[in-house]
C-alpha cells in the first residue's frame, strides 16, 4: 500500500506508523495533540487542547502563548502538512477513520512512549 492518504483520511495503521516511525518530534506537542485527539474522539478546539496541556511539558519561554505554539507549530506546520489532522476555525480534527478501542490504545501508548531528547511523555508526566 502506498503512503498517499485517501480523501477519507488515514487508516489506524497509517496513523500508528506516523506516530511510531515517521514523526520527528522537536517538542512533546505533536504526540500530545494526537493522543489528546484520540482520547477526545477525534476532534477538539485548540483552546481546549492548550488548557489540558500539562505544565510539566511547557518548558518554552512565555514569549508566545501555548495555544499559539500548539496551533502554529504542532498543528499547522507539522500535523496538517503530514495530513494527520485538519484545522479549521480553531478546531483540530484527526484525519483518520473510526478507531477501534484497541487502535485507540495502541496509538495513545505509542504517543506516550515516543522518544524526544531521551525522554517520552509517560516519563515526563510521571515526574
Amino acid at each position: 500500500m502506498n503512503d498517499i492518504i485517501s480523501a477519507m483520511g488515514m487508516t489506524a495503521k497509517q496513523l500508528l506508523d506516523f506516530v511510531g516511525i515517521k514523526m520527528e518530534p522537536h517538542e512533546f506537542y505533536q504526540p500530545w495533540v494526537i493522543a489528546y485527539l484520540v482520547e477526545a474522539s477525534g476532534s477538539a478546539p485548540v483552546s481546549e487542547i492548550a488548557a489540558a496541556y500539562p505544565p510539566s511539558l511547557n518548558n518554552q519561554a512565555k514569549k508566545i502563548s501555548l495555544e499559539h505554539r500548539l496551533r502554529d507549530q504542532a498543528i499547522r506546520k507539522v500535523l496538517t502538512r503530514h495530513n494527520v489532522v485538519k484545522y479549521h476555525k480553531g478546531y483540530v480534527t484527526l484525519n483518520c477513520g473510526l478507531l477501534s478501542p484497541s487502535d485507540r490504545l495502541r496509538i495513545i501508548s505509542t504517543c506516550l512512549t515516543r522518544e524526544f531528547q531521551g525522554k517520552n511523555l509517560a516519563h515526563v508526566l510521571s515526574h
